[in-house]
């Protein structure tokens, strides 16, 4: 039974991510009603049902459909099949240099990867339906919906929706004359985003918009999406939404090699390599994707396939992009998808860290970090063959999240059993999905918290305001340790992706212990180090 970590260390942690006063104001304008909205006497339940009879729904037809999109997201140009019955569904998403797969069959979602690897995943998928994204929010009973009125132009009745979740509301916009949603409303950080449908037809007994555009604050970065197949009724054989095989093989290494690499709070800073120029990028078990400086991008001239770089204030927008050869030691990852991202800071005079090596990238190895002799080493998968290939190797459940490792750990009492494997993160972090669910688990230190913007990287959450404090736990139970009377940080923020997600566990209690990354064989092993042993006598 272990003692660590300093509330010292959390209070600074604190200070430096979260100062004072840097939470933002929420804007009015982004929770206020369109403009010219009129009383109405119609109730919802008429809007719905005149909708539903616009549709064509028909309750005993069999729920399948195949349609093909065409769309523009900002800038970049690509094509959706889609193939849908009931709730099962199958999407390929093409690009001009990229293809991603999303599915579920039964209540497993599964995700193909822009480098061909493929994972079950929790979370739910807007990417597939981002067109359709709408149609069903104000039917959907989970939502709060309301008539907010009637406007003029368009002729409508709009319904006011607060999406279970969500902080902002949506405004919806039934044609009179037809019932047809025509226009749409919402907001996200910046601003609001207004959808209009038009272009209505109807195929095989189902009237809908085969055409949707996005008007965003700014024009870089509007949408737009027509329907150019659509079929209905179909019988689609049930294999086809299955989760398939990897399209991608891992590249595996002929030796054991060590990285070029230096830590930094914890998180190992690997030396790589691309056209001729070294770069650092950090080992990121908590990411999905790898990550790449928008300006070190741009200085390599990596393309953007069409993709804006841009608003039209001169903000940057991520994309994807692509690597001929990212050359990582003697490895080479050929045609590697990378996502450019803000990502680019100081660790010392000489390292300047400007990337992020994550899911995309473990994948092909198995990856050893030894935290106490400052190792990242490449192992050849050849031999993790075995049930077990590591001695005093302890081998710990674990699964993946379309990329993100979920391990359990006991908090207290509790077994969270959706915990994240942070390999970068300096701090262990509760998130609100447990600290609203088990309050008493969780001891403050302060009696008030501070605010602040997200701190870690979290691509549906960033820069959210949440509350944060340090708290004390009575045990934490990770792997064959047992801590006791230990701080962490705690936060009534629900961590968004993955769905669930109970807590972050990082650096200050993985440093105990050599990490084993058996990604190719679908494993994680860890095996006490030598700081594990000498924290063990002194707690004796």
């Amino acid at each position: 039974m272990l003692r660590t970590l300093s509330a010292g260390l959390i209070t600074l942690f604190l200070a430096a991510a979260l100062p004072a006063g840097a939470a933002s104001k929420s804007d009015p304008a982004l929770d206020a009603p369109p403009s010219g909205l009129t009383p109405t006497s119609v109730t919802l339940k008429q809007v719905l049902a005149v909708h539903d009879k616009a549709v064509g729904r028909k309750p005993n037809a069999r729920n399948t459909v195949r349609e093909t999109w065409s769309f523009t997201d900002t800038g970049l140009s690509g094509t959706e099949d889609l193939a849908r019955s009931g709730t099962d569904y199958h999407s390929v998403i093409r690009t001009a240099a990229f293809t991603q797969e999303y599915g579920q069959a039964g209540d497993k979602r599964w995700h193909r990867g822009p480098n061909g690897f493929v994972n079950a995943t929790t979370d739910r998928d807007e990417e597939s339906f981002f067109a359709l994204r709408v149609d069903e929010d104000a039917a959907d009973p989970k939502n709060d919906v309301t008539v907010a009125g009637e406007s003029a132009d368009p002729a409508a009745y709009v319904l006011k929706i607060h999406v279970t979740g969500s902080r902002h509301p949506e405004w919806a916009f039934y044609e009179k004359a037809t019932g047809n949603l025509v226009r749409f409303e919402y907001a996200v950080s910046r601003g609001r985003v207004a959808t209009a449908f038009d272009d209505f037809r109807t195929v095989d007994g189902i009237t809908q918009a085969w055409h949707v555009h996005d008007s965003w604050w700014d024009r870089a970065l509007d949408d737009d999406y027509r329907l150019t197949a659509f079929h209905a009724g179909m019988a689609i054989p049930p294999a086809e939404f299955a989760q398939p095989a990897n399209s991608s093989m891992p590249q595996g290494s002929d030796v054991r090699e060590k990285l070029p690499v230096q830590f930094a709070f914890g998180a190992a800073i690997v030396r790589v390599n691309v056209q001729g120029r070294g770069l650092d990028f950090e080992l990121d078990s908590s990411m999905r994707e790898s990550m790449i400086s928008h300006d070190v991008a741009e200085e390599l001239h990596l393309d953007n396939f069409g993709h804006a770089k841009t608003d039209s204030k001169g903000r940057q927008t991520e994309y994807w992009t692509r690597i001929a050869d990212l050359q990582v030691g003697s490895q080479h990852l050929k045609n590697f998808a990378i996502h450019t991202a803000g990502i680019q800071y100081k660790v010392s005079q000489y390292t300047k860290v400007v990337g992020v090596l994550g899911y995309d990238f473990l994948a092909n190895y198995v990856v050893h970090v030894d935290y106490v002799n400052k190792i990242v080493e490449l192992i050849p998968t050849k031999y993790f063959g075995s049930s077990k290939p590591i001695e005093n190797g302890l081998e710990l459940p674990f699964e993946l999240d379309d990329g993100v490792p979920m391990v359990p750990m006991q908090i207290g009492s509790t077994l969270a059993k959706n915990v994240i494997l942070n390999c970068d993160m300096p701090f262990t972090m509760v998130f609100g999905t447990f600290t609203s669910a088990h309050p008493d688990e969780l001891h403050s230190i302060f009696k008030n918290s501070q605010e602040g913007s997200v701190p870690f990287a979290d691509s549906g959450s960033f820069g959210t305001t949440i509350r944060i404090w340090p708290a004390q736990v009575d045990s934490l139970m990770f792997a064959n340790m047992n801590y006791q009377s230990l701080i962490v940080i705690a936060t009534d923020f629900p961590y968004s992706s993955p769905e669930g997600a109970e807590a972050m566990i990082g650096f200050d209690y993985l440093r105990f212990f050599d990490l084993y990354f058996d990604y190719p064989h679908n494993r994680f092993f860890v095996v006490p180090n030598k700081w594990f042993y000498t924290m063990t006598k002194k707690a004796q």
